[in-house]
């Protein structure tokens, strides 16, 4: 199954969300699904089990927020 996590927050970052999502995304993969984890986190890598798209955009300054007018586009792309 081709499986899409869309999230502002990714890991290289610190946190619980972005720790939850790098284990929902290798547990699904490692179940053989093919897993693609859209995101703006500047840093993200692929992984074994997932592959990173990553999505261009500007941040909202001094809350790493990504923003972009262009983020309905990309993900339909």
């Amino acid at each position: 199954m081709k499986i899409a996590l869309a999230t502002d927050w990714f890991a290289p970052r610190q946190g619980g969300i972005e720790t939850q999502l790098v284990g929902l995304a290798r547990g699904l993969g490692a179940r053989g699904h093919q897993v693609d984890v859209i995101t703006a986190t500047p840093g993200a890598r692929d992984d074994t089990y997932f592959r990173v798209r990553m999505v261009r955009s500007g941040s909202v300054p001094g809350l790493d927020l990504a923003m972009s007018p262009r983020l309905p586009a990309e993900l339909r792309a």
